[in-house]
């Protein structure tokens, strides 16, 4: 049966787990943003060059490479759990709390102590206050908009070649979309013959 101390190990444990975890999702998604904006910046590029997009060497090698961005910025980034308990002391003032309580609970063959208990006790009540999200949020800042500015690029690119009647993505994109500014411009300066008709009749004189 659970004793009161193993209660309060068990909520100071989940608490620093719980925004261990939500710091790894708000680096993930921080890095997954910037991977991206450069895999639809390179597929915008290859749309406009006419590279092979729809080879599975060129789809393949961004998303390797995105994942591979992603993981390594993470790793790169990522902390012990212990400086993840100084990070919610100092977000929440809990004057080393959690941290103190993390170090005694990772020591090897800690002795109970009334000062241990005394601290996993103040620990726990802190870890009541403790809101993972505050001190790590996921912010959809100006890189994830960036991005889904980049994928409605991309989309615009794709339908573009739909109407352009461009539909083998190997070819180059520009000489359509050259063809369609011209064959607008043209439309607009060039007169249609129904509106060279009228023109017509109302230079005709009147009886």
């Amino acid at each position: 049966m659970p004793t009161r101390e193993d209660s309060r190990e068990s909520r100071i444990r989940a608490v620093i787990e719980a925004a261990y975890r939500r710091r790894l999702v708000a680096l993930a998604a921080d890095r997954i943003a910037v991977a991206s904006v450069a895999i639809l910046a390179a597929l915008i590029l290859l749309l406009f060059a006419g590279t092979q997009i729809l080879s599975p060497v060129w789809l393949w090698a961004l998303a390797i490479a995105g994942i591979a961005f992603t993981a390594h910025g993470v790793q790169a980034r990522r902390t012990s759990r212990y400086l993840v308990a100084q990070m919610i002391d100092s977000a929440f003032e809990l004057k080393d709390a959690l941290s103190t309580a993390w170090y005694l609970l990772s020591a090897p063959a800690a002795v109970k102590t009334g000062a241990r208990d005394a601290q996993f006790g103040f620990a726990a009540r802190a870890a009541e206050r403790v809101q993972p999200a505050r001190v790590f949020p996921v912010r959809l800042g100006r890189t994830w908009i960036l991005a889904v500015a980049l994928g409605a690029i991309t989309c615009g690119l794709f339908t573009a070649r739909l109407l352009t009647g461009r539909l083998d993505l190997r070819a180059p994109m520009a000489p359509g979309i050259m063809a369609m500014v011209v064959s607008g411009v043209e439309s607009i300066v060039t007169p249609s013959p129904i509106r060279q008709a009228h023109r017509s009749e109302e230079r005709m004189p009147q009886n």
